[in-house]
């Protein structure tokens, strides 16, 4: 896809690279984190506590997503699939639910677990409860072969 590396600048979709390829991906991807905080603001009235990154269901079976899914809407917590975020380098690269590998992002929002106001104070029964949220997802996670 190269035709000539001389003047070639794209590298793996990352900020590398001479300036300004590093400040113009910064900038654009911040400006479309900000707008899409902007909607789910707009629509939920916040943020959502759980987000959960699939590569828009290609890096994980969609079996098991739907399982992480009903065990993450039944707890206290708002969750929300593919929104925000949906699905970093790692996930996108090594998600292949093809071959038995499964790769599922977890953003959690400061809410979910300590104050959003200075001196952003700790929440021990938030972060109980999310505790105790991820020590289930985490072991349907190991219990979970689909796909093989």
């Amino acid at each position: 896809w190269v035709t000539n590396v001389a003047t070639t600048h794209y590298v793996i979709g990352s900020a590398m690279g001479p300036h300004p390829y590093p400040t113009l991906v910064r900038d654009l991807q911040r400006t479309i984190g900000d707008e899409a905080a902007a909607q789910m603001v707009a629509i939920e009235g916040r943020l959502p506590d759980l987000n959960f990154g699939t590569g828009g269901g290609k890096t994980a079976d969609p079996e098991l997503i739907g399982r992480i899914m009903e065990i993450a809407k039944a707890s206290p917590f708002s969750s929300i699939l593919n929104g925000r975020f949906t699905g970093g380098y790692i996930t996108r690269t090594y998600g292949k639910p093809e071959e038995g590998v499964h790769a599922i992002q977890l953003e959690k929002a400061q809410i979910a677990y300590m104050d959003e106001a200075p001196p952003y104070p700790w929440d021990a029964a938030c972060a109980g409860a999310l505790t105790a949220l991820l020590e289930r997802l985490v072991g349907v996670l190991l219990a979970t072969r689909v796909g093989v």
